[in-house]
């Protein structure tokens, strides 16, 4: 069953989402087995699968007591000790007093970096660099953390400066063995939220590769974990790497490890959740090789030169990329889609792959240029900036501080030419055809149009149009005031009795002979892709053809599709 339900009704946004009781209750009454978290409020949870065990579903995730240690940073900090990871010197217990952090950074000086003690993605993130920021910072963090994961809880590390963000893919089975998908560089942020990621990540050493995924391998077979996960790091400029947890989902970044390993990550995920081994379904890590370049970008709706505030409206268009080797992941946004401020900013992963960084790079680029996005301000002319950035582009820009760096990243021009073709439509639709619709401002009606194809057809058309109905009886109206629009008329002589009187081959040579521009209408067929007429039943488009027939009879063309067994009403062709 493909089915989608309703959690959380009349609840806030994250009140919703973190509804445990209701997610089960839905699970159980729908019959299925088992639960996959997804990317974030409940996939790190221990309450949450726990409730999922004990009701008799599988929890798609690892174990319960291992989200447990990994949840707390100061447990996940000692298993990495535990497993010989080099960590960053931070506090050893979670902090809800500022003193706490004055007398740290006392002790290890500045900058250093506040961290939400139960939670990821950046948020409750604050660098302070001196001691007049520690105050406003503490408060902010704090209110962030229990924002977004419920509690305020923080943690305090020493702040390693222009590092890169490597992250590494793991998969483990339920008995004992584990993998790695090789690395990502996720270094280009923003607000600590990562907006590129490449992987594998380029001009990375050798040795540091082996060792960080080795090590991420051993520190996963040290808690017993299984199914996917990310161990990330901190690399500084003299190739030192330093540990910064375990994130024990899936990430959003996983469709790049996907794409360079040939791995179905999420269906790797479900068959460690039925008990498969990794060895049965064919992952020895002898078998894992990555090959060519993948690219993945967020397209987000936020500003860039506010901050990356995000923002909020109706999407007017909205066209993804498509193409070989350029994926795009969402949750499916459409024109008429409204943004609200209540969810995150995320409108979908635009993917590329390609044999090596430079060609990801282009391909990236087009797809990027190949995105429409109107109504609402986005990312996206952000996006275009960095990769015509030259020093991007050589593969060595890859660090945290890169957009920080490059201010001039954020301005750039918004495309008109996305909107304007949407504007005239809109334009053409809602004002001159349908007219003003607001009868309070003003008492103009809709303008009548009669379609008038210019050409050597003129008086023929003329003509056509001034011939009396063969009925005097001009029209039947329908009494329905709902269906007072279906005038019943004698259709008239148009381009289509044209056709017949020349004969195919005269009208053909006639056409091409024209200078003149020939219109068509395919309402019904919305464009190319018939999503009207599917959703029209063909008892209501015949009843509406008599008068599109007689109203448009000098279109070259009309388009009329519905569901099976529908009539084509077409001037020419159809």
């Amino acid at each position: 069953m493909d089915a989608a339900f309703l959690i959380g009704k009349n609840l806030p946004p994250v009140s919703a989402y973190l509804n445990i009781p209701e997610i089960i209750c839905v699970a159980r009454d729908t019959g299925a087995d088992a639960i996959h978290p997804g990317y974030g409020f409940l996939s790190e949870r221990e309450d949450f699968a726990k409730e999922v065990i004990g009701c008799g579903l599988e929890f798609i995730g690892p174990r319960p007591d291992v989200l447990k240690t990994l949840g707390d940073k100061n447990l996940a900090r000692n298993a990495a000790v535990a497993a010989e990871v080099p960590i960053i010197p931070g506090s050893t217990e979670t902090i809800t007093e500022v003193e706490k952090v004055r007398e740290f950074c006392s002790q290890f000086g500045f900058p250093v970096i506040l961290k939400a003690a139960f939670g990821g993605g950046g948020r409750g993130m604050r660098k302070i660099s001196n001691e007049n920021e520690i105050d406003t910072a503490f408060e902010r963090a704090r209110s962030e953390a229990l924002s977004a994961f419920g509690k305020d809880e923080m943690l305090v590390e020493k702040y390693i400066d222009r590092p890169r963000h490597i992250e590494v893919q793991i998969l483990g089975d339920k008995h004992g063995d584990v993998v790695h998908l090789y690395e990502r560089d996720c270094s280009l942020q923003r607000r600590y939220q990562k907006v590129i990621q490449v992987a594998p990540a380029q001009n990375l050493d050798y040795c540091v590769r082996n060792e960080i995924t080795s090590l991420s391998v051993d520190l996963a077979k040290t808690i017993g974990y299984s199914n996917a996960g990310t161990v990330e790091f901190l690399l500084d400029e003299e190739n030192n790497f330093y540990f910064i947890e375990v994130n024990p989902r899936l990430q959003v970044e996983h469709t790049l490890s996907e794409e360079i390993t040939g791995t179905d990550i999420v269906k790797a995920q479900i068959k460690v959740a039925e008990g498969k081994t990794l060895a049965e379904m064919g992952m020895m890590q002898e078998n894992i090789e990555a090959t060519g370049c993948a690219i993945q970008c967020h397209l987000r709706t936020e500003d860039p030169q506010r901050n990356f505030l995000p923002t909020t409206g109706k999407l007017e268009i909205f066209e993804a990329p498509d193409g070989p080797g350029i994926r795009f992941d969402s949750s499916g946004p459409y024109p008429g889609l409204v943004i609200s401020p209540d969810y995150d900013s995320l409108l979908g992963k635009i993917i590329v792959y390609s044999p090596n960084y430079e060609n990801s790079c282009e391909k990236m680029k087009r797809a990027l240029n190949e995105t429409k996005v109107c109504g609402v301000i986005t990312n996206l002319p952000f996006l275009l900036n960095v990769f015509e950035n030259p020093k991007f582009l050589s593969g060595n820009a890859l660090e945290t501080s890169f957009i920080d760096d490059h201010p001039e990243l954020l301005t750039r021009e918004p495309r008109e030419d996305d909107c304007l073709n949407q504007k005239i439509l809109n334009y053409l639709g809602e004002v001159v055809i349908n007219g003003p619709s607001t009868d309070f401002f003003t008492s103009e009606k809709p303008r009548k149009i009669d379609i008038i194809i210019k050409g050597q057809f003129d008086n023929f058309v003329k003509t056509c149009r001034d011939v009396e109905p063969v009925n005097e009886k001009l029209s039947e109206v329908v009494t329905d005031p709902k269906e007072r629009y279906l005038l019943k008329e004698k259709p008239v002589k148009g381009l289509r009795g044209i056709l017949k009187s020349l004969g195919t081959r005269e009208f053909i040579d006639d056409v091409r002979r024209s200078k003149n521009i020939f219109l068509m209408d395919t309402t019904f067929r919305d464009a190319h892709q018939s999503l009207l007429g599917s959703r029209v039943r063909t008892y209501d488009l015949k009843k509406i053809s008599p008068f599109v027939e007689n109203k448009l009879h000098n279109l070259l063309r009309i388009g009329n599709v519905g569901r099976r067994n529908t009539p084509h009403l077409s001037q020419v062709s159809e």
